[in-house]
């Protein structure tokens, strides 16, 4: 009887067990966000084709939270939202012909990303450096944001659109104990994606699309 009661204490507790173990925590955090450019030149006897587009630094914002499964692992899940200006050029030159565009753009990226962070130090320790590899899925909206520049019919500035598709993201960061239960976080990112900016080009570029975050916040154990 006594060895029955033990364990139904032991089962009893063995979820608030679990959580002192592998505590949970909660937090945001706000920054830069900086993306990769593109372009393409096509040149043949008879025509040349360029393109490109210019991104600008743009506003990053995150929630996120989080598991504590082991003193150097956790596991964590993430929203991310940023916004960017963007300027998109594409010219066409030939003799029978000849047309450019100048498109004002914004584009706007939502992404759910699940993350594993591996820590350099024990849980407990006030400074804690870690590494993070995650993925999730990424939504992309870009809209017309300004007059266009344009010259001939031949080329066409593109319009509003949106997709969405998978996307990887890998980090590298620091969390400091500012006070009881309390941390900073510092976090340097870059997330890699199919680049849906990049196929409206004439002709269309070729790289996939890299999102550079720096990102101050903090965020709660519990």
């Amino acid at each position: 009887m006594k060895t029955r009661g033990v364990w139904v204490v032991v089962v009893c507790l063995w979820p608030t067990l679990l959580l002192a173990q592998r505590p949970l925590y909660i937090g945001a955090l706000g920054g830069v966000a900086t993306l990769s450019g593109d372009g393409r030149s096509n040149i043949t006897d008879s025509s040349a084709a360029t393109s490109l587009y210019d991104p600008k630094n743009g506003g990053v914002g995150s929630v996120f939270c989080g598991w504590q499964v082991y003193k150097y692992v956790s596991l964590q899940g993430n929203y991310i939202w940023n916004r960017n200006d963007l300027t998109l050029v594409s010219t066409l030159s030939s003799p029978a012909n000849s047309s450019f565009y100048q498109q004002p753009m914004s584009s706007t990226e939502n992404a759910l990303i699940g993350d594993v962070l591996v820590y350099f130090r024990p849980r407990g320790d006030r400074i804690r450096p870690y590494l993070s590899q995650g993925v999730g899925v990424v939504h992309v909206s870009s809209r017309v944001n300004g007059s266009v520049v344009s010259s001939g019919s031949t080329l066409v500035p593109p319009g509003n659109s949106t997709s969405t598709f998978p996307g990887s993201r890998t980090a590298v960061g620091l969390d400091v104990r500012v006070a009881h239960a309390w941390y900073f976080r510092y976090t340097f990112g870059e997330n890699i994606s199919h680049n849906p900016v990049s196929v409206q080009l004439s002709p269309p570029g070729q790289r996939l699309l890299k999102n550079f975050q720096n990102l101050f916040g903090v965020f709660r154990t519990f």
